[in-house]
């Protein structure tokens, strides 16, 4: 079975975590959209699959494993957001553009909505 963002929502109940992890892992930043936003000295990352966000306009309400391609000092705080206190939000965006990833003002506003910011 092939999975992709298009077809996640429908087929995550019928993987294995496996299965999810080596979707995950076959990745590329240039798969994905970030965003970042402030809230109260920590800077907090929402990452989404591209053509997940194309469909649905919102991020993917799972963990998504992207240890292999994010910055190492970025840690999941919740489903599709990850956070730090040690570095800018300029210096997150830098780093994850640096690495091919899309900055997304949609997504931006979907996080400060979804955050109550």
């Amino acid at each position: 079975m092939e999975i992709t963002w298009e077809n996640i929502d429908e087929v995550y109940s019928k993987i294995t975590h496996e299965q999810r992890l080596e979707f995950y892992e076959s990745t590329s930043p240039q798969d994905y959209y970030f965003a970042t936003i402030e809230i109260d000295g920590e800077v907090m990352v929402g990452i989404v699959g591209k053509d997940y966000f194309e469909m649905y306009d919102t991020l993917f309400d799972q963990s998504i494993y992207l240890d292999h391609i994010i910055p190492d000092y970025l840690f999941e705080s919740m489903e599709s957001i990850w956070s730090t206190v040690d570095f800018s939000r300029e210096e997150v965006a830098e780093d994850l553009k640096d690495l091919g990833f899309t900055e997304n003002k949609q997504l931006q506003t979907c996080i400060e909505s979804l955050l109550g910011c």
